[in-house]
């Protein structure tokens, strides 16, 4: 069983390694306050969608907001409210495909 522990552990040590990569590459990196592991992904999902929908000929109003935001405030907003706003976003896309 110790070993199996061990293995867990370290398993676990290299998912929020890769977590903390992962939100410090984020358009949006605060150092007050870190996103869940949940948020950080859905962020990171959403602004894949949102860059995807760029290289596709053109950002929709709703994630020309959402870009413009994260450039413009320099991400001061709260981390929770860019991610219901980049869930929202990519819904939208979904929908109108």
């Amino acid at each position: 069983m110790t070993k199996a522990n061990a293995r867990e552990r370290s398993r676990m040590h290299g998912l929020n390694d890769a977590l903390e990569n992962l939100r410090t590459i984020m358009p949006c990196h605060s150092k007050t306050q870190k996103l869940s592991k949940i948020e950080t992904l859905r962020l990171a999902r959403n602004y894949i969608c949102a860059l995807s929908e760029a290289l596709e000929g053109g950002l929709s109003t709703e994630s020309r907001a959402f870009m413009d935001t994260l450039q413009m405030t320099g991400c001061n907003h709260d981390p929770l409210y860019l991610v219901c706003h980049s869930e929202y976003i990519c819904k939208i896309r979904r929908f109108s495909q």
